[in-house]
């Protein structure tokens, strides 16, 4: 039998556009994004999940994203990474077929279209998501026995949510 891999995959809370003189990747989260995020780690709290390694693009947005969430992840090892920043979905999924074995659960925080592209690659079509909004998080697994294996097509969609999931 071989083994499961899972990968999460989360799209950064919603952003501030109000400063225009900003950089793309300098862009904060916005009010709605930080009531997301903080939701989400409720969340998260009430229903766990297992992550050994988090990836987050260096944007400001995704790692405020993740600084709000990252008590409900106890013993996950966090990384900035910036190959996720602007990142296509082929690019994606290079960098997680790069792990090999190691870890076996790993949390991706970045940005669209790669995200909800990826989703469509590593899904059957009848499962992969019309729409990846802002604070949405993804859960797909692969029996593979490293991350090398990871085929497109093979996911399974264990779970799909958004902000209107985790607000209650």
């Amino acid at each position: 039998m071989k083994g499961i891999r899972t990968l999460h995959l989360l799209r950064h809370a919603k952003s501030d556009w109000g400063d225009p003189d900003l950089s793309d990747e300098q862009r904060p989260l916005n009010g709605r994004g930080k009531r997301d995020a903080k939701a989400l780690a409720r969340y998260l709290e009430r229903h766990p999940i297992v992550v050994e390694m988090v990836f987050c693009s260096p944007a400001l947005r995704a790692r405020r994203t993740l600084e709000a969430i990252s008590s409900a992840l106890p013993g996950s090892v966090s990384s900035k990474e910036p190959a996720l920043y602007a990142a296509t979905a082929d690019q994606l999924l290079k960098f997680v077929r790069r792990h090999r074995k190691v870890p076996v659960s790993m949390l991706l925080v970045g940005h669209n279209p790669g995200f909800e592209d990826l989703a469509r690659v590593l899904l059957p079509a009848k499962q992969a998501p019309a729409a990846f909004p802002t604070c949405t998080l993804a859960t797909i697994t692969f029996e593979a026995e490293e991350w090398a294996g990871v085929e497109p097509g093979t996911g399974r969609l264990a779970a799909f949510l958004t902000p209107e999931d985790f607000k209650a």
